[in-house]
């Protein structure tokens, strides 16, 4: 079995004598989540705030360290786009309690252009949905949601492990 590095996008690729191949990567998030009551009363009572940044896979973000690494030692203004694609994927988003089981959540993905030399950031994509908590089935809801940027919306039910 031979070990081997691919391209830039392609992460690790371990061959065997047979020709099969396996591909691995990594990546990594990290998130925080606030939350405010619990579903106790009818009107308001949960609130819930989250936030995440998911960073590229780990042969992007070695690649573009290099680029903005190797840029930086040569005294050159680093590669924008190289500077971009290490840079982590914020989403934010919010929930509201608005009658009994039923909840509001607001979901929107921030980006960052750095091309045009503008650093504050940008509503990439939003995401509304309506959820249903289904206390019958014990840890499960119905959401039905909306995607702003894809024009596509759908209705799901799904289940949690308890």
């Amino acid at each position: 079995m031979s070990v081997r590095r691919e391209d830039q996008s392609h992460g690790i690729n371990i061959c065997g004598p047979n020709k099969s191949a396996i591909l691995a990567d990594f990546f990594a998030t990290i998130s925080c989540t606030a939350q405010h009551g619990n579903f106790q009363r009818l009107f308001l009572d949960l609130t819930r705030a989250h936030a995440r940044l998911d960073f590229p896979s780990g042969s992007t973000l070695v690649t573009g360290a290099a680029h903005v690494a190797h840029d930086l030692y040569n005294s050159k203004r680093p590669d924008l786009e190289a500077f971009q694609a290490i840079c982590p994927k914020v989403t934010l988003s919010f929930q509201q309690q608005i009658f009994g089981e039923f909840s509001f959540r607001i979901d929107s993905s921030l980006a960052f252009d750095m091309k045009n030399r503008e650093w504050r950031p940008q509503v990439d994509e939003t995401i509304y949905a309506v959820e249903y908590a289904l206390k019958v089935l014990g840890s499960a809801k119905a959401v039905a949601w909306y995607s702003s940027k894809n024009k596509e919306a759908m209705v799901e039910l799904r289940f949690f492990e308890s």
